[in-house]
């Protein structure tokens, strides 16, 4: 039993709302804007988690204003076509007004390939390339996927491995090397690079699980909610 499961509120203590509520109110003032402007976009990343009821919740905001250009653009995760297909008729069973009205579009996202990763890096930085080395192994360990291939050029800058010659980007000193083998080893380098405060916070944050209380939080790592 922690000390916030059993902590006496005081007549004098003010008792604050929930995070959820908060969150709740907050995200239905954002959709009231969408709805009465009738302009704008809302993403649903994942949107196969999404529970059934809030999907419906949705379609009823939004289902019975035919003339709105608003734009749903929602993400889900599927092994092959048949999934995907599986997935995206259960979304739109929930969502009817919204399916019966609107245009829909299906867009496959692919890994991205050699001259994918050639032309980005390009226009990050203004024309200049990685060697033909470097650019097979981010291919090979990053498996064509972005964020890899994003965090990993994050991770090169702050290593010092791109530099600027003048008013040009010098990527000359980029190994195969260099390129990192897992995301995981990525994402923790970029946590390590925070203070140890911030740190320290992430570790108890953990320990709560998926949905974090932060006046629980700020009680284990003896800061104030706003900190």
């Amino acid at each position: 039993i922690f000390a916030w499961d059993v902590k006496e509120v005081l007549q004098t203590e003010e008792v604050q709302e929930p995070d959820n509520v908060a969150i709740f109110e907050a995200l239905m003032n954002v959709m009231m804007i969408v709805r009465e402007t009738g302009e704008g976009a809302l993403l649903l990343d994942d949107a196969d988690l999404i529970d059934k009821p809030s999907l419906q919740f949705f379609d009823a905001l939004f289902g019975d204003k035919k003339s709105n250009r608003i734009h749903f653009v929602a993400t889900v995760n599927a092994q092959d076509f048949a999934a995907g297909d599986e997935k995206i008729l259960a979304l739109l069973s929930s969502m009817k007004e919204l399916s019966a009205s609107a245009e829909l579009k299906k867009f496959e996202l692919k890994p991205l390939g050699l001259e994918d990763i050639r032309q980005f890096t390009a226009r990050i930085f203004d024309g200049e390339k990685f060697s033909s080395d470097v650019e097979d192994r981010l291919l090979h360990n990053s498996g064509g996927n972005p964020l890899f291939i994003i965090e990993t050029i994050s991770f090169l800058l702050k290593k010092g491995k791109i530099r600027t010659a003048g008013d040009k980007w010098d990527l000359s000193g980029v190994s195969p090397n260099d390129i990192p083998i897992h995301l995981e080893y990525l994402l923790t380098e970029r946590l390590m690079q925070m203070d140890s405060e911030t740190i320290d916070v992430l570790k108890l944050a953990s320990v709560l699980g998926e949905r974090i209380n932060t006046r629980q939080l700020a009680e284990m790592s003896g800061l104030n909610k706003h900190q």
